[in-house]
């Protein structure tokens, strides 16, 4: 008998603890006041639905992308920095790992919230593997209150919803914890009506959120002075040329090396791996992947809500591909398969990846330095201007 009063008296703690910490979360007001959240890169924003949802206004426009955001940040040319205090008004969601499955759910997720009807999608040709996506880096960017949102929107088509779910339970099988939370969650919005279980995890992630995204924006949501002396995006004298020019000169003397890639990257990673990357990525293909479905599955969403979406593909390194055996003719398929899926479900489409042999256009294999990002944001803002 005491064992069963202990018993129901921990249940009644728990309860007790759970309604007050649900009290005080439920009401934590998490829209930023200073003008700093749209493009502050931060994880737990990336995955913090209600961060996002408080800060898209009116005139948000969703920049979802992958680590490209963190190279760059102290420069005039990152969109961080260009658009600054400017009338375009960014929310950049992503970072390493991130690909089009957990934009898709981003957007789904949403998409009641975003009332400028925009939304651009970096991709990285370095997407589109064989086997697409890997489970470790899914597991890593699931984001639980992203996902509740996106089952629950009834918005997005249900064939939609049954792929999304169908992979998403697939990629998390490495880790148990979320995959069953997950399939719990589409068992609940595709097959049954919630239930209590359902109901307690969600309020148990949504309260684990706000914890979380409040601490993280109190504490690490600092103000970061700007580059000084330069142009930003819209002021008086401002040109997408100038700029150009301006990016082109400030990396001069700072790649000294085969592949035009910034000598402190080089220095740092790529010149000891040199001697062993000879062609070895010689038999990877990009021809077949689960990632061209995923995409699908992303402008599914956008097409059913009337979103207008710009899909960039960037640029890479052409020169290390060539060398790693990943030539021009053999990365081409993406782009290529890319824009017959954009032209399906009329989406905008622009191909950045003729720049891939261009001097100072990613600081690494991949990323985007100064001319690099001059060349997106130019493309960010005629679509946002439109």
């Amino acid at each position: 008998m005491k064992k069963i009063n202990s018993f129901i008296a921990a249940l009644l703690l728990l309860a007790m603890f759970t309604f007050v910490v649900h009290f005080v979360c439920a009401n934590n007001d998490l829209r930023d006041k200073t003008g700093r959240f749209g493009t502050w890169y931060n994880t737990y924003k990336d995955l913090s639905y209600n961060a996002l949802s408080q800060n898209l206004n009116k005139n948000s426009v969703l920049v979802l992308g992958s680590s490209e955001f963190r190279h760059g940040r102290k420069s005039q040319y990152h969109p961080g920095n260009l658009f600054r205090n400017t009338d375009i008004n960014l929310v950049t969601v992503g970072g390493p790992f991130n690909q089009t499955l957990f934009h898709t759910v981003a957007l789904g997720s949403l998409q009641p919230h975003l009332k400028s009807k925009k939304v651009v999608l970096l991709i990285s040709p370095t997407w589109f593997k064989k086997n697409g996506v890997k489970k470790s880096d899914y597991a890593l960017r699931f984001s639980e209150t992203e996902y509740f949102a996106f089952m629950e929107n009834k918005n997005i088509p249900l064939e939609t919803k049954r792929y999304v779910a169908e992979r998403s339970e697939m990629l998390l099988s490495k880790n148990k914890s979320l995959q069953v939370k997950a399939r719990m969650i589409n068992r609940a919005n595709l097959d049954f009506k919630p239930g209590l279980l359902y109901g307690f995890e969600r309020r148990h992630a949504f309260d684990k959120d706000k914890i979380t995204i409040g601490a993280s924006m109190r504490f690490a949501m600092r103000d970061k002075k700007p580059p000084t002396n330069f142009v930003r995006y819209g002021s008086a004298g401002f040109n997408w040329q100038r700029l150009l020019e301006n990016a082109h000169q400030d990396s001069i003397g700072k790649a000294d090396n085969p592949f035009y890639m910034s000598d402190r990257v080089w220095r740092n990673k790529f010149r000891q791996v040199y001697p062993k990357m000879k062609d070895a990525h010689a038999g990877e293909s990009y021809e077949r992947s689960p990632e061209y479905k995923d995409l699908e599955a992303f402008l599914q969403v956008a097409k059913a809500n009337n979103i207008q979406v710009k899909l960039i593909l960037l640029p890479v390194n052409g020169r290390w591909y060539d060398y790693t055996g990943l030539g021009a003719e053999k990365r081409a398929v993406v782009g290529q398969k890319v824009e017959r899926i954009a032209g399906k479900y009329g989406a905008d489409f622009t191909n950045l990846t003729g720049y891939s042999y261009n001097k100072y256009i990613v600081s690494d294999a991949v990323h985007p330095w100064n001319e690099g990002w001059v060349r997106i944001n130019e493309k960010i803002a005629e679509f946002i201007n439109k």
